[in-house]
């Protein structure tokens, strides 16, 4: 309901700065500006933009009002309006903008504004423009919840200024002023009180049965606002379908979040179990095999588990063929060094030979001295 009352607001807001920047527009004009072109002229000038724009925007009357404060229209309506307030605003330098009024005679609403006419600093007059305000009836009358419900708006001091039930705008009625006679309306005055000071909210009351009543402020506008009430009862009804349809959404919901948990989970776990089989070949030294190119495509844990574990395997490539380039290397350098210990142990021999030929030599004539010294010590005793 509260969207509802503000996208009405905001159409009302809409059509206020249509027509304000249309008779804005026309007031800009250089012919209106100009003092030497009479009144009667300015207003047949006017003539033009009444053809251009009546139909699309809805104009009714456009008039000319002097400096002295007298009023012509296209239409042949002449008035001294110098004492009018609407005069006395526009004088001051301010667009005036009436609230929509009822015409019971012809059954249809009318909005009347105006535009201050400036050349340079000079106050010329004023432009002013009827407009047939219809679409606030339409808006209005348009404004249902679920086919019941009550809209209607206000102006700056409480007036009903647009509403389904006609009299009530004919007859400007005031429901903050009669509730002053009656204590039933109290309740709800308090809040139009609220709503012409422009504030916006949603709040419950009672004037005979419980309502609720949503409201809020028309931008663009002199002080205007926007209701609409609904008895609390038919709420409730849609509370409780509302609430039924949220129960059967949350199981639908449930059911398909489970069902979908369930097949990613089937899904993963078996993406998982491959890559545990595929670990336990890597395990017995086998890295000839790869994963599954769907596993590393994957940009979950699981793809970056698969990345890791292409990224170890190929590192384990490496290192294995490394390590037979070690292995031959070192078989090499085996063979040499059996061949050097040959080399050495063929040496010790030899050299063990010509030390044992050496001393036996030197033994030889150890022993043939010893017997030269025996025999000389005899010859000496």
């Amino acid at each position: 309901m509260q969207q509802m009352i503000k996208d009405a607001s905001q159409v009302v807001t809409k059509n206020l700065e249509e027509r304000v920047s249309i008779f804005t527009f026309i007031a800009n004009d250089v012919t209106l500006k100009d003092p030497n072109i009479s009144d009667a002229d300015k207003v047949k000038h006017l003539e033009t933009y009444f053809k251009l724009y009546s139909e699309k925007y809805g104009i009714t009357a456009l008039g000319y009002i002097n400096a002295d404060g007298y009023l012509t229209s296209i239409d042949g309506y002449e008035k001294d309006v110098s004492d009018c307030v609407y005069y006395t605003v526009l004088k001051n330098g301010q667009t005036y903008i009436n609230e929509p009024r009822y015409n019971p005679v012809t059954g249809k609403y009318a909005m009347f504004t105006g535009a201050l006419i400036k050349d340079g600093d000079t106050f010329v007059g004023a432009v002013t423009c009827r407009f047939d305000s219809d679409y606030l009836a339409s808006l209005i009358n348009g404004l249902k919840y679920y086919n019941i419900g009550t809209a209607y708006m206000l102006n700056a001091k409480g007036t009903v200024i647009a509403s389904e039930d006609a009299e009530e705008v004919s007859e400007e009625y005031n429901l903050i002023e009669a509730a002053k006679e009656e204590k039933s309306l109290q309740e709800i005055a308090e809040i139009q009180k609220r709503m012409i000071q422009g504030q916006s909210n949603v709040e419950k009351f009672n004037d005979g049965i419980n309502k609720f009543v949503v409201y809020t402020n028309v931008e663009g506008s002199d002080g205007w606002s926007m209701a609409f009430e609904v008895p609390e009862s038919a709420v409730l009804v849609e509370v409780g379908i509302i609430n039924k349809l949220l129960v059967v959404v949350a199981t639908l919901g449930i059911i398909v979040i489970a069902g979908a948990i369930w097949f990613l989970g089937r899904r993963i776990s078996e993406q998982i179990k491959l890559i545990c089989s595929q670990l336990k070949v890597y395990a017995t030294g086998d890295f000839t095999q790869l994963l599954e190119d769907e596993l590393y495509k994957r940009e979950d844990e699981l793809g970056v588990m698969s990345q890791s574990i292409r990224e170890m395997v190929a590192g384990f490539k490496v290192l294995l063929s490394s390590v037979k380039e070690d292995v031959v290397v070192l078989n090499n350098e085996d063979v040499e060094l059996e061949q050097i210990s040959e080399r050495m142990i063929q040496g010790s021999m030899s050299i063990a030979t010509t030390m044992q030929e050496a001393i036996q030599t030197n033994l030889w004539k150890l022993e043939k001295l010893m017997k030269k010294w025996t025999n000389l010590v005899i010859i000496l005793n």
